[in-house]
């Protein structure tokens, strides 16, 4: 049984570069699909994270607010991280 898998491992192994893992991962793995240069928007997506983490803190010290804001302040917040990171369209990313 060996000796008739034995032609499969005659190929020589290479490692693969780092531009052909990318190639892989976007074309496989839909999921780990985002934008890789977000130029400007990089840095609102950062001041929102910042100002999310800050007022989570906040609430956490200080105490939180009515679950209303609370949740839209968090689900806003996480929504727009998201449509800024991930592509809405194919010529996007």
């Amino acid at each position: 049984m060996a000796d008739a898998n034995a032609h499969l491992n005659d190929a020589p192994e290479r490692e693969l570069t780092e531009k052909e893992k990318e190639e892989l991962l976007k074309k496989y793995d839909k999921e780990s699909n985002t934008r890789t240069d977000l130029g400007k928007w990089i840095w609102i997506a950062f001041i929102i994270g910042i100002s999310l983490t800050s007022f989570h803190l906040y609430t956490g010290l200080r105490g939180g607010y009515g679950s209303l804001m609370q949740g839209a302040v968090h689900v806003g917040s996480g929504l727009a991280l998201i449509y800024i990171l991930y592509p809405i369209s194919k010529k996007s990313r």
